[in-house]
């Protein structure tokens, strides 16, 4: 099973695909937000691989990927209870099957290197939503996009992976730009979520 990855231009761009607007628009509050490193699958123990073997699972044999293997999209099992400390599980929002049956389950670092509290502000630029680090997310993201060069990570939304782009250099000028939404109404609504956390995360400072 082939996993459909989102490659890197000559910026970096985080592609969502267009399904992302049922996350954003299920919740009336706030968005979660965060940027995860990943782990391959020879990173990941084989005898916690082991446990997640249940009816429909089907595991991944390629080390090199950071996939775990794949659910049923209609499995309900939470997999955040699965983890060992180090990391978690999270599966994407999308099927990655032609048949549209199984999503891709992923092993992240336990924490987010970057969340709400690293983004000053969002805004729409032609259907694409723009990412504006502040300063000390500025800095997070030079040091991340630096550390994972060559490597793919993961922009979660909510609970849900919505695209593993690959790191191709270092990235200073602290922007991310979210392409492939296609609707200002859903841009919009992203941004006013993304934004109303980092209001909050200011107001609790």
């Amino acid at each position: 099973m082939k996993i459909l990855y989102h490659l890197l231009g000559f910026v970096f761009v985080i592609t969502i695909i267009s399904a992302c607007h049922n996350t954003a628009t299920e919740k009336n509050d706030s968005i979660f937000f965060g940027i995860y490193s990943t782990y391959n699958l020879d990173d990941v123990p084989l005898d916690f691989r082991t446990s997640l073997n249940q009816p429909g699972f089907i595991p991944e044999n390629n080390t090199s990927m950071s996939i775990i293997g794949y659910k049923p999209m209609n499995d309900t099992i939470p997999l955040l209870q699965y983890n060992d400390g180090n990391f978690g599980l999270f599966e994407t929002h999308y099927t990655v099957d032609n048949n549209h049956q199984y999503k891709a389950v992923i092993a992240l670092e336990r924490y987010p290197s970057l969340s709400n509290g690293d983004l000053k502000n969002c805004r729409n630029i032609d259907g694409n939503v723009e990412l504006l680090m502040n300063e000390s997310g500025k800095a997070k993201w030079s040091e991340f996009t630096k550390s994972n060069k060559g490597k793919r990570v993961a922009l979660v939304i909510g609970e849900y992976i919505y695209t593993l782009p690959y790191i191709n250099y270092e990235i200073v000028s602290g922007i991310a730009m979210v392409s492939g939404i296609n609707n200002d109404s859903i841009a919009d609504l992203m941004i006013d979520r993304l934004n109303s956390s980092v209001k909050m995360n200011i107001n609790s400072d």
